[in-house]
């Protein structure tokens, strides 16, 4: 069977057939999620790889010793660093799923598989094809499989939704996200990463009551020991996101509170934003005034800022509107003295609220330091000798 999938991509001689396509990535990019780590390991790798073995034979005993019942986890790595295409990660998915067949009853050979099928996340996303990365977790075996790791299934399920996402997959994501059961791992920037995806897809899909769904997911993953500090001082946008599917439900209240959960010395655009819109929305003219000159006209410093503040239009827009309706003399005068220092110290911008929350996700935060500490330590697991040896390779 695996020798009839394997000519279906012919290994060549050519480099290049391996490579992984490198194109503009939204929301979640590659530097933050760990891939480009995990292309250019992959890419180095291979290269010693061939240096020292003719590829098309390499591939042609794995898939004959498969056949006949022998298929180690090295057999799997080394099938991995051949994937540069979607027919061959159809070989590898059908490699690593015999070989969960031939080793399911080994608990350490599971283990092995579970970093195996974290792997094929990785390259389903990098070669994006969220279609058969979405088949592969329908399998029983995989979840379960995955579930071996608890950092890795993590990892994989991030990797799964981010996909999705940039596929405009919004209602699988919601599916993906409702299924794994969040509560069961540790909360961390990667769980924070997740719920945050969730969030973001219920604002794409637009369905009549997002926000209660989204306070549900938001109160399961609260239920912590302290679940003010985890929201407050969680990495991302999350509260953000959280804040504006209230806005959008006119929940403006409420939108305000979640902001409010973060604390006052966190300067953030969509934050500030967000402050600004849900006081107008409350008709707090008054107090959104006085938020535009102490927290962003007086605290701004120039000397210790490398990006002024964003100020939407549509918010600036709604702020003259207040103003002008209230025909207060003192309101509009301080109004215009904001804005003759407003041009100095913020930039007014086009972007819309809902276009912010979408910006990329780009900082070395937690997840993809995390993830290059751990391609580091398998890295170091995967030397030159297991490679003569044993055609190990960096997982």
């Amino acid at each position: 069977m695996f020798r009839t999938i394997a000519t279906v991509s012919r290994m060549t001689k050519n480099m290049k057939f391996f490579s992984m396509p490198q194109r503009p990535r939204f929301i979640y990019t590659d530097r933050y999620l760990g891939l480009i780590a995990v292309r250019a390991i992959k890419s180095e790798e291979l290269s010693k790889l061939q240096e020292r073995q003719n590829l098309q034979n390499l591939m042609n005993r794995i898939v004959s010793s498969a056949d006949n019942g022998l298929l180690l986890s090295s057999d799997v790595e080394s099938i991995g660093l051949l994937v540069g295409s979607f027919s061959d990660l159809i070989i590898y998915k059908n490699l690593l799923k015999r070989f969960i067949e031939l080793n399911q009853d080994s608990k350490i050979s599971m283990v092995n598989a579970a970093a195996h099928v974290n792997k094929f996340f990785q390259l389903c996303h990098l070669l994006e094809h969220p279609g058969l990365a979405l088949e592969f977790l329908e399998d029983r075996n995989i979840k379960q499989i995955m579930l071996m790791s608890h950092s890795l299934a993590c990892y994989s399920y991030l990797l799964l939704m981010d996909l999705l996402f940039k596929s405009n997959k919004y209602r699988e994501v919601i599916e993906v996200f409702e299924e794994m059961d969040l509560s069961q791992f540790e909360k961390d920037s990667e769980t924070h990463s997740i719920l945050s995806l969730a969030m973001l897809a219920l604002i794409r899909l637009n369905n009549p009551g997002a926000f209660a769904k989204a306070t549900l997911f938001m109160e399961s993953y609260l239920d912590v020991k302290n679940p003010i500090e985890l929201l407050a001082h969680g990495k991302g946008r999350l509260t953000y996101v959280y804040a504006w599917l209230a806005c959008k439900d006119e929940n403006y209240q409420t939108a305000y509170e979640i902001i409010h959960t973060e604390p006052s010395a966190i300067k953030r655009t969509p934050k500030t934003n967000l402050k600004l819109f849900t006081l107008l929305k409350m008709d707090k003219t008054v107090d959104a005034i006085l938020y535009l000159e102490n927290g962003v006209i007086d605290n701004y410093d120039d000397s210790h800022s490398h990006q002024k503040p964003k100020i939407c239009r549509e918010v600036v827009q709604l702020l003259v509107k207040a103003v002008d309706e209230s025909k207060d003399k003192e309101h509009i005068s301080r109004l215009r003295s904001i804005f003759s220092k407003l041009d100095y110290v913020a930039e007014i911008t086009g972007d819309s609220i809902e276009d912010l929350l979408f910006m990329p996700v780009d900082n070395v935060g937690s997840v993809q330091q995390k993830r290059t500490s751990e391609l580091d330590a398998l890295r170091r697991r995967y030397k030159p000798k297991s490679l003569s040896e044993q055609n190990e390779f960096h997982e």
